[in-house]
């Protein structure tokens, strides 16, 4: 399933680009009316931290996977048109899944592409797995299923830190729980359109 839609992210930067200059150069033209006030300089720093901020904004936006509401809008009409039966759906922090318990489908709209609504068949999938990302002195920062597709690996969290906690810790055993319980959803799925 293909997570990054490269244009869709190039786009937003560009408009945020040409929406931090518009606003740098008005800035410029606001404080340059009350020029007696401010040196030249002055106001070339100004505008140039005005597009600076509106960069930093996009590049923060991009990053936190900021396109949230177009994915959701994109996921419900997705599941509707579809007619996905018995759903099952999973939230992660960008990412939006659902398993159709009746047809054996999956459908999946991550946030930074977020304007393809992607599907496939549960037997089309391969190596469904629970995973952690270790991380120091034996800990984990982060539990996951994993599936392959069409030679693409898609991993989901179900549980994602900036720390390490222990591999017994509440957290982690959840995270576990949770990402276990959708690889045996999975691989029940599966199973089903094999045998039929």
């Amino acid at each position: 399933m293909k997570k990054v839609n490269g244009g869709y992210i190039v786009k937003q930067f560009v408009i945020t680009v040409i929406a931090a200059l518009i606003i740098g150069v008005a800035a410029w033209l606001a404080l340059s009316v009350r020029a007696g006030q401010f040196s030249e300089p002055t106001l070339i720093v100004f505008s140039v931290m005005a597009c600076f901020f509106g960069v930093a904004f996009c590049g923060i936006r991009l990053a936190w996977g900021g396109s949230g509401k177009k994915s959701r809008k994109t996921f419900d009409a997705g599941l509707e048109e579809h007619h996905f039966q018995d759903v099952s759906t999973f939230k992660t922090s960008n990412a939006y899944l659902a398993i159709d318990g009746v047809d054996g489908r999956i459908a999946y709209v991550s946030n930074h592409n977020p304007l393809e609504f992607q599907m496939a068949e549960v037997k089309d999938l391969q190596n469904i797995k629970t995973d952690l990302m270790k991380g120091p002195l034996g800990g984990a920062t982060a539990v996951y299923f994993s599936f392959i597709y069409n030679g693409k690996k898609t991993k989901v969290h179900t549980f994602l830190s900036n720390q390490a906690y222990n591999l017994k810790s509440k957290e982690i055993m959840e995270g576990i729980s949770k990402a276990d319980m959708y690889v045996n959803l999975l691989n029940g799925l599966k199973a089903e359109a094999v045998n039929a």
